[in-house]
């Protein structure tokens, strides 16, 4: 990374949706880091995490719900930040071994519980939930500009946070947001729940939901940003083919990994290196 950097996610259908994101890769060649490299870059991530003391942050969402989040101030004054949104039915802590990634790289860090998750307040899936996550990302990203004076600013989400990265690609973002990482992202709850065979709930909810509305397709049509797609290709819980259709899909200059032999939100902890040294650069060349 450049000297300017070093300067540096509720009931049954929650239960069914746990796990639903979507790897998405390009193939590519077999990782090159070696499981002893791998294993120091995730002790060294857990340490980290376990001594952290992070800011908590208040954000009232448009529909007056509380917002919590986890705010990591970097030594470095560089005006840099990554959102990290974690998956459905989890919690800001769950992106702290990735957010040990961004704070080497210079980045302020800010991990959000999303709404009904964590000390967030609301009441978890309910009518026009993903495109609510989708807009108290937005938020999220106009309190570190307008707060904290951020001048480069990365999403990165994971399963349901990187559906959210990928809704908020195409809405009218600032243009501090500099690129997007979306680690095992879904296309849809409709297709997600159509591969898991749930016909039945499939049918409740489409009479209490617009399902229509949680796609990322559309959503990536409208990118202009650069945009890291990454998925595994063992991935069993999502079809590693949803994320070459987000990628096909998506405009802007993009990017696709795929991850050989690597299952459902396994990527960082099974080729760590790799991660960073691919994502490193996706960013460096994000912030030129």
């Amino acid at each position: 990374m450049k000297k300017r950097l070093l300067l540096i996610s509720v009931g049954v259908i929650g239960v069914l949706l746990i796990g639903a994101g979507i790897y998405f890769f390009q193939d590519t060649e077999t990782s090159s880091a070696g499981t002893s490299t791998n294993g120091q870059l995730l002790s060294k991530a857990k340490e980290w995490s376990e001594n952290l003391d992070p800011d908590i942050l208040n954000l009232t969402s448009f529909d007056g719900l509380n917002l919590k989040a986890s705010f990591i101030k970097n030594e470095a004054d560089t005006h840099n930040v990554a959102i990290l949104a974690h998956g459905f039915d989890g919690t800001k802590k769950s992106m702290e071994l990735q957010a040990k990634f961004y704070y080497d790289q210079g980045f302020d860090i800010l991990m959000p519980d999303s709404r009904g998750n964590g000390n967030s307040e609301g009441n978890g899936i309910e009518y026009g939930w993903h495109d609510h996550l989708v807009a108290d990302m937005v938020s999220w990203v106009h309190k570190m500009i307008n707060d904290y004076g951020a001048e480069n600013i990365i999403l990165h989400g994971r399963s349901m946070g990187a559906a959210v990265a990928l809704g908020a690609s195409g809405e009218n973002l600032p243009p501090e947001v500099k690129g997007i990482v979306a680690v095992s992202g879904y296309t849809s709850v409709k297709e997600q729940l159509t591969h898991l065979g749930e016909t039945n709930l499939l049918s409740k909810m489409e009479s209490g939901f617009r399902l229509e509305e949680t796609g990322a397709i559309d959503q990536v049509k409208q990118n202009t940003r650069p945009l890291f797609i990454i998925h595994g290709k063992a991935d069993d819980s999502v079809p590693p083919e949803m994320g070459k259709r987000i990628y096909d899909a998506a405009g802007g200059d993009k990017k696709l990994w795929l991850v050989p032999k690597v299952g459902h939100l396994e990527i960082f902890e099974t080729v760590t290196k790799e991660f960073y040294e691919r994502v490193e650069a996706f960013i460096d060349n994000a912030l030129d």
